[in-house]
């Protein structure tokens, strides 16, 4: 209603607006039909339903019809009359050879095409109700039902509909919900039911049967699926989604770029049908919209404690089938621990060598998982956090390969859902009896911002390492300036320092006095970065004094 005013009057101009069901709700089709093989009224097995995952291309699509099994050479016939719109024969298998008829129903157009059969009929020939239009190429009738009056783009229903379509078909079994899982929205990371937090995603595996005999139509799609949040006692609902929980209802389908947004992809391919529940934004919107938005249960709306997870499907004839998980909310730690700075890796004696590092100061911390490599790519986990606990500082390694050894450590926190951190830098040794042994300082601190290298970490050590092949250690530039590791022990150092520069500070006076020291003695130096002369020599060299 708006009020429109003027001088002396007032004018109430009332605008009729639609109802939001005439808006979202998709025109009901009801044209019917009967089964594509002689006799027309016979069922037959249904081996793949409307709207079933399909990965049998690369990115996955929607199955777009219902597919009825029968031989190959197997009559098909007409379901409407009307006139042939396309026959086409790939000239190969059949797979790829279909017809479709256009019927006129009360002045609109009903478009069906009956794919993966080779036609006996041409374009433009006039075919009444159960005559003959080709014959099955393969192992079965792909039928395509398009939406009544519209055109045919996008606009694929469900041969199998309620009050439409195929209404000569029996289904005396329920759908199956073998299993639900959740994870974290929009990710890979599997929660317990005990432990749920954040944003949770729903996914569920959902076996429709159309019959008991053989494989086909043992695992097709469902119908209807969705789920609510009920009390730990089932008595009461805590949260219903849209449409009183109903997710999905497949009268119709989505675009097939939101196939993986309705499926969980993962656990996904064409004879398995695993649906992430809580995407989208409800039945009514999905079936008009035909879109799929990520979606979540957001556990952090409600007081953390015991619920019950209701997941409901139903076919497309009224057979039910109904679970209750029970689960346990929590404010979930999603913070990863601090990356741990590594100190050292050195020799202790033959065959055993020590790595060490700075531990984090993180309040949950339980510990570390090393990680070992001898080509510096491929790397395996040596040790987790039930050896390297969070007491732990170093820990001593037998080794007797001559090959090199490079290592990285990571953090894990005590969280139900174990958060890891980011990788510490890569560190390394090789013990060979050559008494050579060279000493790789890693003074390069300097990452994101202007600088050259974006990471936190690095495994720069790795390029020096196989440039040559002697014994070789690893350590931080500041282990050098603490006195930790002597550089007389040492017959070269490699001392790495990447693009430092003023902020970080290639070499400090006691940096400089070591090496200066190191080098009277008799020691081999090699340095490497961009910034050196600048920092100590240029415009900056009074911020390095």
């Amino acid at each position: 209603m708006f009020l429109a005013f003027s001088k002396h009057r007032v004018f109430i101009i009332f605008v009729i607006l639609p109802l939001l069901s005439d808006i979202i709700l998709p025109q009901t089709d009801t044209i019917s039909y009967k089964w594509p093989y002689s006799p027309m009224t016979n069922p037959h097995t249904i081996g793949g339903t409307f709207a079933e995952y399909r990965s049998t291309s690369a990115a996955g699509h929607y199955h777009n019809g219902t597919d009825m099994s029968g031989s190959a050479g197997t009559p098909v016939l007409a379901v409407l009359p009307g006139i042939v719109a396309v026959a086409y024969d790939d000239g190969g298998t059949g797979y790829d050879s279909y017809v479709r008829i256009t019927s006129q129903i009360n002045g609109q157009s009903k478009n069906i095409t009956y794919y993966h059969t080779r036609p006996i009929v041409s374009a433009g020939q006039l075919v009444v109700e159960g005559q003959q239009i080709s014959t099955v190429a393969i192992d079965h009738v792909h039928l395509i039902d398009y939406r009544l009056g519209g055109s045919i783009s996008n606009s694929h229903l469900n041969s199998l509909r309620p009050g439409g379509g195929l209404t000569i078909y029996e289904d005396f079994w329920k759908p199956n919900i073998n299993y639900v899982k959740f994870f974290l929205d929009n990710s890979n990371t599997q929660l317990s039911p005990s432990a749920l937090g954040s944003k949770v995603d729903i996914i569920v595996h959902i076996q429709e049967v159309s019959n008991t005999g053989g494989t086909a139509g043992a695992n097709n799609g469902t119908y209807k699926l969705g789920y609510k949040i009920l009390s730990a006692d089932t008595q009461s609902v805590i949260f219903a989604p849209p449409d009183d929980g109903l997710r999905y209802t497949y009268y119709n389908k989505p675009g097939d770029e939101y196939v993986n947004i309705n499926y969980y992809q993962p656990e996904s391919n064409t004879s398995s049908h695993v649906y992430i529940v809580t995407n989208g934004t409800g039945s009514s919107n999905v079936a008009a919209a035909q879109i799929v938005s990520n979606n979540y249960w957001n556990v952090d709306d409600f007081p953390y404690g015991n619920y019950v997870v209701m997941i409901f499907t139903e076919d497309t004839r009224g057979n039910a089938d109904t679970v209750y998980i029970p689960v346990t909310t929590t404010d979930i730690d999603l913070i990863a621990p601090s990356a741990p700075t590594l100190k050292y890796v050195k020799k202790d004696s033959t065959n055993y060598f020590t790595i060490a590092w700075i531990p984090t100061s993180d309040s949950d911390l339980k510990g570390y998982r090393l990680y070992y490599s001898i080509d510096g790519v491929n790397y395996n986990i040596r040790d987790n956090e039930t050896v390297i606990t969070s007491s732990l500082n170093s820990y001593q390694y037998y080794f007797n390969q001559k090959t090199p050894l490079f290592l990285k450590l990571y953090a894990v926190d005590s969280a139900p859902i174990t958060n890891i951190s980011i990788a510490s830098d890569v560190y390394g040794l090789r013990m060979l009896n050559d008494d050579k042994k060279i000493l790789i300082v890693d003074g390069f601190d300097r990452f994101s911002g202007s600088g050259s290298w974006q990471y936190p970490y690095h495994d720069f050590i790795i390029s020096y390492a196989k440039a040559f092949n002697l014994s070789f250690e690893t350590c931080s530039n500041e282990e050098v300036i603490s006195g930790n590791i002597n550089l007389n022990n040492y017959e070269l150092v490699i001392w790495i320092l990447g693009d430092e520069s003023t902020a970080n500070e290639t070499f400090s006076i006691i940096e400089r006095n070591l090496v200066s020291a190191y080098l009277e003695s008799g020691g081999k130096l090699f340095i490497s970065g961009s910034e050196i002369a600048w920092d100590l020599e240029g415009a900056s060299s009074a911020t390095s004094e």
